[in-house]
């Protein structure tokens, strides 16, 4: 389908947009707009294209550019059209946009501008140029549209893709920062868990330690109550005692009055036997002897009187030294209390340790009592089956013969 050019109507440039031109870039008139042989000032109707949109379009998007010093055929040859190179779906996550510093930017905005200048110039100066073949001309303008709309249509693509990579690195990211939370959360929850578990090991230790604490403390009530019983016993001993050493004065003092009376008795018997001689020499004695008989009669019964007094003594005195022999030995069985505890908290130690072991053994006696069970069931069975197999045997030789 052919294109039809458009008519346009011849149009001179005004001296004011010359005069514009002139003072922007210090250009003649007549460079601006030179004129053929027969005088005739040529049109510029396709001059549009090279004109940059107020700084919108690029070098790259101006399309071929007429000059005298390029042929026609050079011009036509347009470049083949920008197709985005495929790019992988796992490449996408590694594209990174680089970060600019402040001095890039700058030089970006320089380029830029300077861009924008040789745009300007360039279309100033294919204003000045003659053209000779405005069908070509209109060729190349086409193809470099053709072009613009395909290098826009394959911006548009490559900005969907940037925007595609973008949310694929946020992605990405998300996902990275999901798993770093994840690892974070695993680990704290590991680390939750081993101190707990160190928790539970401290709980059961403080268990058994209050559990060993509440046991002596039951054996130091213990101990308490017996060393108040001790105490006690040990009280009523000194009592006891001090009444013994009473006791023990009041015999001394009867002992002594015993000598003394012995000593009396001696002497009246001394005495007596004095008077006795004196009887043999005279009757007059007879009766002083019965007064001295009497006396002697007197001194009997006190003496009899003394001797019941100091068996008692004695009696006492030996209850006394079996109180003092229950005390000693009290004290004693104190003494080897205090010395048998840490003793008793070992045997309370290696009981409870025996009770364990007694309890592990008699599960394996309850597991081999059921093993011998299931042996013995499995025993029965076997002489079932051999009976079984007796009888089957008996039956396939009678069948045979």
């Amino acid at each position: 389908m052919k294109m039809k050019r458009r008519k346009t109507k011849r149009r001179e440039i005004s001296h004011q947009r010359v005069n514009r031109n002139q003072a922007t870039f210090g250009q003649d008139k007549e460079q601006m707009a030179p004129e053929k042989p027969n005088g005739v000032r040529q049109p510029r109707p396709q001059l549009e294209a090279c004109r940059p949109l107020r700084g919108q379009r690029t070098p790259e998007q101006m399309g071929p550019v007429v000059d005298g010093r390029f042929s026609i055929a050079r011009c036509n040859a347009l470049p083949p059209a920008v197709q985005p190179e495929p790019v992988a779906f796992h490449q996408l996550t590694s594209i990174e946009e680089p970060k600019e510093s402040p001095q890039e930017k700058q030089m970006t905005t320089l380029k830029n501008f300077a861009a924008q200048l040789k745009t300007l110039s360039m279309a100033i100066h294919t204003s000045q140029v003659e053209i000779k073949d405005w069908e070509r001309l209109d060729v190349v303008h086409k193809r470099s549209q053709q072009f613009n709309s395909e290098k826009s249509a394959t911006m548009r693509e490559c900005d969907a893709l940037k925007k595609q990579v973008r949310v694929l690195l946020d992605k990405s990211q998300n996902h990275s920062m999901f798993q770093n939370l994840l690892r974070t959360a695993k680990e704290e929850k590991e680390q939750m868990a081993s101190e707990r578990d160190g928790l539970m090991q401290r709980m059961e230790e403080q268990q058994e330690k209050l559990r060993s604490f509440q046991q002596l403390k039951f054996e130091c009530e213990q101990a308490r109550h017996e060393n108040v019983e001790f105490k006690e016993n040990i009280k009523v001993l000194e009592f006891q005692q001090e009444e013994f050493a009473l006791e023990e004065a009041l015999f001394n003092r009867s002992t002594a009055e015993k000598e003394a009376m012995d000593q009396e008795n001696l002497a009246l018997k001394r005495h007596l036997q004095e008077l006795q001689f004196q009887v043999q020499l005279g009757e007059g004695i007879k009766k002083i002897n019965l007064a001295v008989q009497v006396t002697v009669a007197e001194a009997h019964l006190q003496n009899e009187d003394l001797q019941k007094k100091v068996q008692l003594l004695n009696q006492r005195l030996d209850e006394v030294k079996g109180l003092n022999n229950d005390l000693e030995v009290l004290i004693d069985l104190k003494r080897n209390y205090k010395a048998l505890k840490p003793e008793k908290a070992a045997l309370i130690r290696q009981n409870k340790a025996l009770q364990k072991n007694v309890r592990v053994l008699e599960k394996k006696v309850s597991q081999e009592q059921t093993y011998a069970g299931k042996n013995a069931v499995l025993q029965l069975d076997m002489v079932a089956l051999n009976v079984a197999k007796d009888t089957l045997q008996e039956q396939v030789t009678e069948l045979s013969e």
